[in-house]
């Protein structure tokens, strides 16, 4: 029995060890499914005892250390290496914690893990008590907000910047609650209205306005609209500033709902508009009128005339039309400089506006030409209007750097009635009236009517411009030749031509020089004629004769002579049609050269100096001929043809044509003996000795080809 109760007894203490070993296990197995648990979660978990030992880590706290889980127990942050806590306030923390038993509390804090990176948590601590061994821990449980607050850095940075750039910003930036009452102003409120004591925050929409005798408000219009709690747009109001200037302010808003539509408030943007609106208004009166006078500009004046004839069609009213064009003004230029003229023209305008109502436009058309519409007028009012304009202008004496310069004016007039036709028709009456008067003498006024000859006349004039327009644009311009054929020999060589230019109009009809030249020259077209024959001339002679001696002669216009460009133009056109210059010949009417004769000397000396040759033509027509040829290096004189075809019946004419011949022998030139149209002029050519010949007799202008 004895040996049987010693077995049970060991049999039971067998299986007392077995179920201890089987519970260590089980505890093993339970920390090791804790330890794998809080190791899974991104969370920093600690437990510390009293004397800050770790009890308890998880793998997120280890990897702030530095170190794996089982390194850390039993040790406390004296002992360690790397201490992302401040030992004081994690003992102070933890000892607070501790002494309050029960109480759990939140904090944030920042530390830095192994690798020197700031990290910011926020940790719960929370003691409790081991009630086997009745010790007292902290359960420390950090989440790290570093994402978090590190966008939470960037929003108040953002909310910062907002804030500096609206507290700077011109524009005054703000915010109303459902009440309508201000949650947010940004800027100075001393800027907006003067008064800095005013705070509205807090305060009804109206605070900023209410209590300013400065400010122009319309309240009632202004809640109107916010009570209607949709987007306010252009919204303006003026305060008066410290200058007793009136400064102009827009309102622009928008009303703001939550995702439920809820209406919440407003936020809005108070912005100075006075510069701005300064400015549209400066840039929509320069738009309308001219830079430096003042008065009314060109586009605006036509748009006027055409108001103006459109209520004299409906009411039957009489206006008048000015059409006014300065006298002389181009000496002013001249002799005394543009900033001159310039003043000239400003203080013209004050004498214009002085003279006609208040009602009346008066413009300026360009350079020295002005407009005036009398509208509602009588004819015989206008006349008086237009004497007294003339009578101040002729009195007006100009002084400027010790010099003293009187201009005149010329003057057309146009009526407007319920018959004339269209604008344009009216300044082309006014315009050409105006140059009816000039033709008249100056300084004195033409009244266009509808059976006036010379304002038909000029009318014409004005079909011309157009065609040559056209001929210029579209290639319509082409030339002709005209030998010129020595006079002592009898071959058929020609050794030199002229080339002759024309015009096809739209209808195909051939226009001569003798109708457009004069045209072109009125209207200062001619320039541009004179280059498009110099460049088609020089391809065709290039073209056809290759520089084999036969000479080409160009007519060249006063106003070509004049062109400061011109030099440069022909020096081109030689260089790119690779024309030799001694093939070329222009001929200068001698009128053109005497009008311009320091030019024309530049111009000739020039281009003879590379080759180019030299003939004044319809030598003997100008009053002055002989005396002004000693100074005009040409190489041909070319005898008027009025002299020449009437050589035969006219001893007169005979002796002009030698003695012109004589004298261009003696200064070493040649002569060309114009309209010759018959063997007889010839013969009579030959006897005086004369060089060449053209004309009829000769050979007929022939097209290019």
């Amino acid at each position: 029995m004895q040996t049987n109760n010693k077995k049970i007894v060991s049999i039971n203490k067998l299986n007392d060890a077995s179920s201890y070993e089987m519970q260590i296990e089980s505890l093993k197995k339970q920390k090791n499914l804790l330890q794998e648990v809080i190791d899974k979660v991104p969370n920093l978990i600690s437990v510390r005892d009293a004397s800050g030992k770790f009890i308890l880590v998880n793998k997120a706290i280890a990897n702030v250390y530095g170190y794996e889980a089982n390194d850390l127990i039993g040790r406390n942050d004296e002992e360690l290496t790397h201490q992302p806590w401040k030992i004081e306030s994690c003992i102070e923390i933890d000892t607070m914690v501790m002494q309050q038993k029960q109480e759990r509390i939140i904090l944030e804090e920042t530390i830095k893990d192994s690798n020197g990176k700031k990290i910011w948590l926020q940790t719960t601590k929370q003691p409790f008590i081991d009630k086997s061994n009745d010790e007292l821990y902290v359960l420390g449980v950090s989440t790290n907000i570093t994402q978090h607050r590190i966008a939470k850095e960037k929003l108040i940075q953002s909310e910062k910047r907002f804030k500096d750039f609206a507290e700077t910003a011109a524009n005054i930036f703000w915010e109303l609650d459902k009440d309508f009452n201000y949650t947010y102003i940004s800027g100075s409120i001393k800027n907006l209205i003067g008064d800095s004591s005013i705070y509205p925050l807090g305060k009804g929409f109206n605070t900023l306005f209410s209590n300013s005798s400065k400010c122009e408000f319309d309240f009632d219009v202004y809640k109107e609209a916010l009570e209607k709690r949709e987007n306010i747009s252009n919204f303006t109001f003026n305060v008066k500033n410290e200058n007793k200037e009136v400064d102009i302010f827009r309102i622009n808003a928008k009303s703001i709902f939550n995702k439920n539509k809820k209406f919440e408030g407003y936020r809005g943007v108070i912005r100075s508009i006075t510069e701005e609106k300064a400015l549209l208004e400066r840039i929509a009166y320069d738009a309308k009128h001219d830079a430096l006078t003042g008065l009314v500009n060109r586009n605006e004046f036509d748009k006027q005339l055409k108001r103006v004839l459109k209520s004299a069609k409906a009411t039957e009213e009489v206006s008048i039309l000015c059409y006014l064009d300065l006298d002389h003004f181009k000496v002013v230029n001249d002799a005394a400089g543009h900033s001159a003229g310039d003043q000239l023209l400003i203080r013209l305008c004050h004498i214009l506006e002085d003279k006609v109502r208040a009602s009346d436009i008066v413009a300026r058309l360009g350079g020295d030409e002005f407009g005036i519409i009398l509208e509602r007028c009588p004819l015989n009012n206008a006349v008086t209007v237009c004497e007294n304009i003339l009578r101040s202008i002729n009195q007006f004496v100009f002084d400027w750097d010790k010099q003293s310069f009187k201009v005149g004016a010329s003057i057309g007039i146009a009526i407007i009635t319920d018959k004339s036709e269209n604008e344009a028709l009216i300044m082309s009456q006014a315009d050409m009236a105006c140059y009816r008067a000039k033709e008249l003498g100056r300084n004195q006024m033409h009244i266009a009517h509808t059976n006036d000859t010379a304002i038909i006349e000029r009318s014409s004039e004005f079909t011309y411009v157009s065609a040559i327009t056209e001929a210029l644009n579209n290639d319509r311009l082409f030339l002709m030749k005209q030998p010129i054929v020595s006079v002592s020999r009898d071959d058929k060589e020609i050794p030199h031509y002229e080339v002759l230019s024309r015009i096809i109009d739209d209808k195909d009809n051939i226009i001569s020089p003798n109708e457009f030249i004069r045209v072109a020259e009125r209207y200062g077209m001619i320039t541009r004629v004179d280059r498009f024959v110099i460049k088609k001339a020089f391809h065709y002679h290039m073209q056809a004769h290759h520089n084999d001696g036969v000479v080409i002669s160009i007519n060249l216009s006063g106003n070509s002579v004049s062109d400061p460009y011109i030099l440069d133009f022909i020096k081109q056109e030689l260089e790119t049609s690779k024309l030799e210059p001694s093939s070329v010949c222009f001929e200068i009417t001698e009128t053109a050269a005497i009008s311009s004769i320091t030019k024309a000397i530049n111009v000739i000396k020039e281009l003879k100096d590379i080759g180019v040759k030299f003939a004044l033509d319809d030598f003997g027509s100008g009053l002055s001929s002989f005396g002004y040829l000693k100074d005009l290096p040409v190489d041909y004189l070319k005898i008027d043809g009025t002299f020449v075809k009437n050589m035969v019946e006219s001893e007169k004419d005979r002796a002009i044509v030698r003695s012109i011949n004589e004298v261009a022998k003696v200064m070493g030139m040649q002569t060309i003996a114009e309209f010759v149209e018959n063997d007889e002029i010839l013969e009579i050519l030959k006897e005086i000795g004369v060089d060449y010949a053209q004309g009829y007799g000769i050979g007929r202008p022939e097209r290019l080809n």
